[in-house]
């Protein structure tokens, strides 16, 4: 799977680690059993994540893992940019 140029364009790099760092912005891409990206998570600031639940209200997970499976794939990529809070 290609990482979209568009991501790049609002400052986001491949990174590996899901680990909250200080001053950065992160995502997580998820992609289905044939690759196709399925789903994106974005962390908050103590290190959580956060999604949107389908059609449902947004909610909060402690790993990239907990949604993992059958309906959102596994996570393909983390990306980071430096946090606009904290430039």
């Amino acid at each position: 799977m290609v990482i979209r140029p568009w991501l790049f364009a609002h400052g986001y790099s491949p990174c590996d680690a899901a680990e909250l760092e200080p001053n950065y912005q992160k995502i997580a891409i998820y992609v289905d059993a044939d690759g196709i990206p399925s789903h994106v998570a974005r962390q908050i600031g103590d290190g959580k994540w956060t999604s949107k639940f389908g059609e449902l209200e947004d909610i909060e997970h402690d790993t990239l893992g907990a949604l993992e499976g059958e309906a959102y794939g596994i996570v393909f990529q983390i990306m980071k940019r430096k946090s606009s809070a904290n430039p």
